[in-house]
């Protein structure tokens, strides 16, 4: 699939047998839900907060509206995204069918912390075989490693950073980061997962954070644009 240049210059990719579950439904959580989507997989929303999980799905729709506004995306593509989306309520069932988990919750080490140790509960408790799991943080400015160090042995190794870029929607670059807990398998089941959708990833250098400039970011939007065999003109909601 790397080689199908059609497929990743799709404005909306064709569903894949991928299964995604996002942890924590805000705006950043709910960017990271809509762009798997828009390449091609089924993502499980998930948040802790009843009424940020039930406002989640208006969340995505709001920012696909917008899309569609800008000329990123078509009306017609709106409700077949979120048609790939389901929200389930409770973590447990969250990581049920998941072949990748992504974490966007507060910006909070013990919040953090407590969300990867249950997590590595629920799959402990499943006896679920730690190559089959993959366990990752977004976060942007804290340590993996400081992240996963209470997690039961078992899945430890299973834990990664992947960080995708401000503003997520439509942009290829994702920083991966490992630590010492980390599994060389985690490392590059993450990388080729990634690589699979057209996402670029790349290992962060344990000193520079990659931000996109707006220069690189308005590149990224007119390529999305290119994408839509005509410009909207107005949106009716």
């Amino acid at each position: 699939r790397a080689g199908n240049s059609s497929t990743a210059m799709a404005r909306v990719h064709e569903q894949v047998p991928l299964t995604v579950s996002v942890v924590g439904c805000g705006r950043m959580g709910c960017a990271i839900a809509g762009e798997f989507v828009r390449r091609g997989c089924m993502v499980q929303l998930y948040d802790q907060t009843e009424y940020t999980r039930t406002r989640a799905l208006q969340t995505v729709r709001a920012f696909l509206y917008d899309h569609v506004a800008n000329g990123y995306l078509l009306k017609m593509d709106v409700e077949e995204l979120i048609g790939r989306i389901v929200l389930v309520h409770s973590l447990p069932e969250a990581l049920e069918k998941a072949e990748l988990v992504v974490e966007s919750v507060y910006e909070d080490l013990q919040v953090k912390k407590d969300l990867f140790n249950a997590m590595g509960e629920i799959y402990k408790q499943r006896a679920i075989p730690a190559d089959q799991v993959l366990l990752c943080s977004n976060t942007m400015s804290l340590s993996i490693g400081a992240i996963t160090e209470d997690v039961c042995k078992e899945y430890r190794g299973s834990c990664i950073g992947m960080r995708f870029l401000h503003p997520v929607w439509f942009i290829d670059e994702v920083e991966l980061a490992d630590c010492d807990y980390t599994r060389r398998h985690t490392s590059s089941n993450a990388e080729e997962l990634l690589k699979q959708l057209y996402f670029q990833p790349f290992f962060y250098d344990g000193c520079y954070r990659r931000r996109l400039t707006l220069q690189e970011i308005a590149t990224y939007q007119s390529r999305q644009r290119l994408r839509c065999p005509e410009p909207i003109k107005s949106v009716g909601r």
